[in-house]
């Protein structure tokens, strides 16, 4: 009879023993899969970050290429007149404007004017100009430029770029512009990502933006960097810092790889 007790006790023991271990083998492997969970997440997640950086990247640079190529060719077009103009292969104004008129479309251009110092001229499709604001500070630089966003003094609601350079002509100094729809290059700055929200801003190695392919930004030299910080309501030390780094790989034209 006490034997028989001894044996119920010790059956009792062993089951509650090996409940505890299974219980402890049961913590375990549960901490193992929440760890194992866990680790699987972030991976998740720090693939999913590089697909998108990624992928964001290469389309930045085929998007910048494209463009590059673009303003290149027009940057020739326009250097290409100023280049007849001053071989003396013209005689009048009117002359220059016949031979490129037909041109303009193929280098996506709406019109081009030729102004003297004053800021008066014409345009190739007859518009007087008279009086154009600025027009010294064309004068001053020798290189082809591209300008920012601007509203067109010819056409209302219609906001265009315009390249220009100054030339010689028949022994006066005089400036040749040539007018593209900023829309141009939006079209090809619209590639939108996520779900519509994402786009592109072409700026200058200053951070000015020249074309937002979002439409937001209308006024002239306007900032990126300010703009992020005022449009998003940046404080935080961190994200003031990553701009600011932001804007020194650009002007340092630096690459950084994740």
């Amino acid at each position: 009879m006490k034997k028989n007790v001894e044996d119920k006790i010790n059956s009792k023991f062993e089951d509650h023993k090996h409940y505890k271990l299974n219980f402890k083998w049961i913590i375990t492997l549960f901490t193992v899969i929440l760890i194992l969970s866990f680790v699987y997440v972030k991976f998740i997640q720090d693939l999913t970050y590089r697909n998108i950086y990624n992928n964001i990247t290469e389309l930045s640079e085929q998007t910048a290429t494209q463009l590059n190529q673009v303003i290149i060719s027009q940057e020739r077009f326009v250097e290409t007149i100023v280049s007849s103009i001053e071989s003396d292969l013209f005689d009048s104004i009117d002359e220059i404007f016949r031979r490129y008129r037909g041109d303009l479309d193929n280098y996506h251009f709406t019109r081009l004017a030729i102004l003297d110092e004053n800021g008066n001229g014409l345009t190739s499709d007859g518009y007087p100009v008279e009086d154009y604001e600025g027009i010294e500070d064309f004068f001053d630089i020798n290189t082809i430029q591209l300008s920012d966003s601007r509203p067109s003094t010819v056409s209302n609601n219609t906001n265009v770029n315009v390249y220009s350079k100054t030339f010689t002509f028949k022994g006066k100094k005089m400036v040749l512009f040539a007018t593209i729809l900023t829309d141009h290059y939006n079209e090809i700055l619209l590639r939108r990502l996520f779900n519509g929200e994402g786009g592109t801003y072409l700026i200058n190695n200053d951070g000015e933006v020249l074309i937002d392919s979002f439409g937001v930004i209308t006024e002239d030299n306007v900032s990126l960097y300010d703009f992020i910080k005022e449009n998003h309501n940046i404080t935080d030390n961190r994200d003031l810092e990553n701009i600011e780094t932001m804007k020194q790989d650009i002007k340092n034209k630096k690459v950084r790889n994740i």
